[in-house]
């Protein structure tokens, strides 16, 4: 070839130009070369270039690839051709045309074909042996020396390890080839709430995690890590109902951020009396409602108690014979009508309020058999009753009794009360006479009843 002769032309140049200049050797400064191996499918690609650009007329690679590499091929840069020997290790690129090879442009590559690689790293040695080019000199690069490693790692599942707090994920895959070969990246996470926290329900935040090596997915966790909101509630709510013996209370609220969620709760309140009425003066009473869930206060209602009025009290001089409608427990503070019942002859009986040691005497209405009468209540009120006739109040009308109301009426006896007098006035009229002594005997002796 044109470039072998021209090159060998050049290497006897220089040879001979050492000759004679001993003091002179041909001096260079290394200059340098690159190799990268790609893998391809059972194959792989050891391309060679130059780290500057050169003006090449040959140059001749050393190439010592690992073992369990077969070579297969070999291309080089345009208008260039390739020699090889028959170990095919070294290789003779050389050119009859004046081209300049740029910088990092392919000068050589090389197939190699594999069957099984059982290691990760294989190194492909190069060393430039001869360099020359169109002026017979040698260039900078002779003596250049490089290497080019295939790696072939057989890589494991990936996995991923989530900080505490979430905010950075480390990703690492093993080889499977080698334990020790080991690829990790961490990177820092973004986070977005995907669901927002209600009053009962926690939110969510996903955290996303993107790598750089292309190798670890994307990853993305969703933590439910927002408290729930708790309920908002608004004013409270309170509804007294009046019930036979006091009030109930139903209590609701409901919740400024959500309007379908409420709380409801109804008591019985308790009732108290803070001050007591009086005959003459109201007094205080006050129920209580009192509430066992948030946010319900307790709640009061007072009342005015009526003024009591006044017990009306029976003295009965009738021995139990008689009786009245009178309920001697209640208060009264107004005109009280009652009825008085007598005994089985329906003996007369007389009615009086008694304030102190004065008696007034009641008005008797019979309407229908039943003897009615009618009392104005104003403070604490004594009634007496009695028969009509009853001298010495005990109790029984007896002859005894109109003849001693006879011996009054003459003089010769005398009651020993007031009581006593007005019972024997049979008619009211402020006089005992004696007819009245003759209608008790009579009455006694059940020939005559006297009138009510």
């Amino acid at each position: 070839m044109k470039g072998l002769k021209k090159f060998l032309a050049l290497a006897l140049t220089v040879a001979m130009l050492s000759v004679l200049v001993m003091t002179m050797p041909a001096a260079y400064a290394a200059g340098g070369i690159s190799g990268t191996v790609t893998d391809g499918d059972g194959t792989v690609s050891l391309a060679i270039s130059l780290n500057g650009d050169y003006n090449v007329a040959g140059i001749r690679f050393v190439v010592t690839p690992p073992e369990g590499f077969t070579y297969k091929s070999e291309s080089h840069y345009a208008g260039y051709g390739c020699l090889r020997n028959p170990e095919n290790t070294e290789f003779y690129v050389d050119t009859t045309d004046d081209i300049t090879i740029p910088a990092g442009a392919a000068v050589l590559t090389i197939v190699y074909s594999y069957d099984t690689l059982a290691a990760c790293d294989y190194t492909f040695s190069i060393e430039v042996t001869e360099a020359g080019d169109y002026n017979f000199e040698e260039l900078d690069i002779l003596g250049a020396t490089t290497t080019a490693t295939l790696v072939k790692h057989e890589w494991g599942t990936p996995s991923y390890s989530w900080s505490a707090d979430n905010k950075t994920v480390t990703a690492t895959r093993t080889c499977t080839k080698d334990a020790s070969h080991v690829e990790t990246e961490t990177v820092n996470t973004t986070s977005k709430v995907t669901k927002a926290a209600t009053c009962s329900s926690k939110g969510e935040t996903t955290y996303t995690a993107t790598f750089t090596n292309a190798a670890f997915a994307t990853q993305t966790k969703t933590v439910d890590n927002i408290p729930a909101l708790g309920h908002n509630w608004g004013t409270p709510t309170y509804t007294w109902t009046k019930t036979g013996t006091g009030y109930t209370v139903a209590a609701k609220a409901i919740c400024t951020r959500d309007a379908s969620h409420t709380v409801s709760e109804s008591v019985t309140a308790s009732y108290q009396v803070i001050t007591p009425a009086t005959g003459d003066t109201e007094g205080l009473g006050r129920y209580t409602a009192t509430f066992t869930k948030s946010p319900f206060t307790t709640q009061t209602k007072d009342v005015v108690l009526p003024k009591l009025g006044y017990k009306i009290t029976v003295t009965d001089k009738t021995n139990g014979n008689a009786s009245t409608s009178i309920d001697q427990t209640k208060y009264y503070n107004s005109t009280v009508n009652f009825t008085v019942t007598s005994d089985a002859y329906d003996h007369a009986v007389v009615v009086f309020v008694k304030n102190g040691n004065t008696y007034t005497r009641l008005t008797c209405t019979t309407t229908s058999g039943v003897h009615n009468f009618s009392v104005e209540v104003k403070a604490p009120t004594e009634i007496v009753i009695a028969f009509k006739g009853d001298a010495n109040l005990d109790g029984e009308l007896k002859a005894l009794d109109g003849t001693m109301i006879k011996r009054v009426s003459l003089n010769t006896y005398t009651l020993p009360s007031e009581l006593h007098r007005l019972v024997c006035d049979l008619n009211g009229d402020g006089q005992i006479k004696s007819l009245e002594g003759t209608q008790v005997s009579r009455t006694a002796l059940n020939t005559y009843k006297i009138p009510w």
